[in-house]
Formats: structure tokens, sequence, C-alpha cells
């Protein structure tokens, strides 16, 4: 005979389960809040939510709705790339950006901003690389 009874096995199963769910889920809204504070995340949204195009299309103010840390998004020490989805009063749409430095103790250079709107496969290039130059924030 088990030395515990299946009622008590299936219970601390389900504990289990909900325990594991639930810390990954408190892992993975830290780490989203994590990439929220970085010097690349701050000064892409505003580069955003200055430029007139995007305010035109978006309307204001623009928010922030959702950021995945899986993949396609990425960082390391020098380099980063997301995809953010932001919205407005008038539209919603995904920011893409990508941001570099030379090295750790740099600061980060946003290389190109790209907005795409919910219901148009177009994206608006609000960064181009030989403007990057333009967007490092002090």
């Amino acid at each position: 005979m088990s030395m515990f009874s299946n009622r008590f096995l299936w219970k601390a199963s389900v504990y289990i389960a909900v325990g594991g769910m639930t810390s990954v889920m408190l892992m993975r809204s830290l780490l989203k809040e994590r990439v929220r504070q970085t010097e690349y995340f701050r000064d892409s949204m505003k580069v955003l939510r200055t430029h007139e195009g995007c305010k035109y299309l978006l309307g204001e103010p623009i928010k922030e709705v959702g950021l995945d840390v899986g993949d396609p998004n990425y960082a390391n020490n020098t380099e980063a790339h997301f995809e953010v989805k932001v919205k407005g009063p008038q539209n919603k749409g995904t920011m893409y950006f990508w941001a570099d430095r030379p090295s750790d103790k740099d600061k980060w250079q946003i290389r190109r901003l790209e907005l795409e709107l919910q219901n148009d496969d177009k994206r608006l290039v609000v960064i181009k690389p030989e403007d990057s130059q333009t967007v490092v924030f002090e």
C-alpha cells in the first residue's frame, strides 16, 4: 500500500503546478519592469511620444500597452531590439526599435525606430540609421 493517498498526491501536484505557474508569471512581470526602466526603452518611448507623425497617427497621450520579453525581443550589454505594443486615443500599433552602444560604459543610442499601425502592414520609419546620432539623450 502507498504511503500517501491518491487524494493527497493529487492536491500536492495541483499546489505545485499553481505555485510554478505563479512563479513564472511573477518572473516575467519583474523582467518586463526591468526592461521598462532601461535607458534604451525610456529613450525610445520619448522619441515616439515627441515625433509629430506618431502623435498625429496615434493621438496623445501615447501609452505602452504590451511588452513581450520573449522572441524576437532581446537585449544584451551592447545591443537591444524590442517590439512594443502602443496605443493612443486614435489608433493602436507596434513600435519596433533597435539600440546599441559601443561598450557597457557608453550611453545607448536608438539606431532605428519604426511604428506599424494596427490595421496597416506598412511601417512609418521614425529614425533610420543615418539619423541615429540625433537621439542620444543626456
